[in-house]
């Protein structure tokens, strides 16, 4: 699958933008998610496409996710959505190689805004230093199966992940809406000049057969995956964080090795 910077260079780079998409609650968003925007218009920009812009401000993330989907699939030139959530905390570098990875999907895997202290405090006793003690202490927003799971280059194949900072295909999209069986919802009043009476639902939540139901950014990974296997990315490294009262995260992929070394001493 091509990148950004390679659809420019095929097609010409005034004939590949990326719409960046900030789903927002009463128009707010973190210091942390203003940093993050300008780095990834820098980022866009070197990659030799045009970035956009485009806020979404309604209380329900899914519903924003399939407007800004909706506004990228409506608009001719639009080759991926790159999401940020509104409380996300990206550094630049993290932006270029989701830019350049080349995968259908591929996004930064992140932490909840939650940190079990007395597992932090265990961490630093066992002697990790503070990031790979936050990652150990910290859960992170990801679905993989229970084999070993293969870093190439900081990525890892992964059932889902979390959409708070994701690359996604355009051309996906419009693979998962003709595959049959997706549903559409009411777009909002103050969009449906643009997008008629509806959207494409990518995000809503799926009944699970134990009565559970898969949250909206894995369930959006499950359509896809059921049309494109193997097609689900994440980035395990370091330069993401999830803001709240503090910057909450550290790398998965420190959290990982840890989790092993302690595994193999027994």
């Amino acid at each position: 699958m091509a990148g950004p910077a390679e659809t420019a260079g095929a097609a010409g780079a005034a004939a590949c933008e990326v719409l960046i998409g900030i789903a927002t609650a009463d128009g707010l968003l973190t210091s942390g998610c203003a940093e993050s925007l300008a780095a990834a218009i820098g980022a866009v920009a070197a990659s030799g496409a045009q970035p956009r812009f485009q806020t979404v401000d309604f209380h329900d993330v899914a519903t924003a996710r399939n407007h800004i989907c909706g506004l990228a699939l409506a608009r001719p030139g639009i080759s991926h959505v790159l999401f940020i959530d509104n409380d996300m905390k990206i550094r630049g570098e993290v932006f270029r190689l989701l830019l350049g990875a080349g995968r259908p999907v591929v996004g930064a895997v992140y932490a909840k805004r939650q940190i079990d202290l007395e597992a932090y405090a265990a961490a630093r006793a066992a002697g990790h230093p503070p990031d790979t003690a936050r990652a150990l202490a910290s859960p992170f927003v990801l679905r993989h199966g229970d084999g070993r799971l293969q870093v190439r280059e900081g990525l890892v194949q992964l059932d889902g992940i979390g959409m708070g900072c994701a690359l996604i295909e355009t051309a996906l999209l419009r693979r998962v809406a003709g595959a049959g069986g997706l549903g559409r919802q009411a777009a909002l009043p103050h969009a449906a000049g643009a997008l008629g009476e509806s959207v494409w639902d990518f995000f809503s939540r799926m009944p699970q057969p134990d009565g559970r139901w898969l949250s909206d950014d894995f369930a959006f990974c499950t359509r896809v995956q059921a049309v494109e296997p193997g097609a689900v990315w994440g980035y395990v490294g370091p330069g993401v964080a999830h803001q709240g009262r503090m910057d909450f995260g550290g790398a998965f992929f420190d959290r990982a090795q840890a989790m092993a070394a302690m595994a193999a001493k027994g």
